[in-house]
């Protein structure tokens, strides 16, 4: 077997770095493949971007449902006293205009001016 080994090292060293590889690249393929989403790949880009080109920011150009912008109009108007929200009864907080931010009644809005702030309060961050 010693002399197997030694006579072969090259073409056994060849073997374990091409399987390394291969299990490095399987690996690194499957971690890409669960941080997709279904939606696949989705470009996007600032909205003064868009106001430069004269592009006209609807729902489906900014990837969102009516109802999220309709819901992200209300809280701009009725509520600009932070960046995030969460519900008096609940222990997550969203970005305006977040799924999650829907769910939530008005008359339960409770503000949030940054991520520590929030979280001092015992929130944690929403799934949008």
């Amino acid at each position: 077997m010693k002399q197997f080994v030694e006579s072969n090292y090259n073409a056994i060293f060849l073997i374990f770095l091409a399987m390394i590889i291969i299990l490095s690249f399987l690996t690194g393929r499957q971690v890409g493949l669960q941080g997709l989403s279904d939606k696949g790949i989705v470009f996007s880009c600032s909205p003064d971007l868009l106001n430069i080109q004269k592009i006209p920011i609807t729902p489906e150009v900014a990837g969102v449902s009516a109802e999220s912008v309709e819901t992200t109009k209300e809280i701009k108007e009725n509520n600009q006293k932070g960046l995030y929200v969460g519900s008096k009864n609940g222990t997550k907080y969203y970005t305006p205009g977040c799924s999650g931010t829907n769910r939530i009644k008005p008359e339960n809005y409770i503000w949030f001016q940054s991520v520590e702030d929030a979280t001092l309060q015992g929130y944690t961050k929403g799934s949008c």
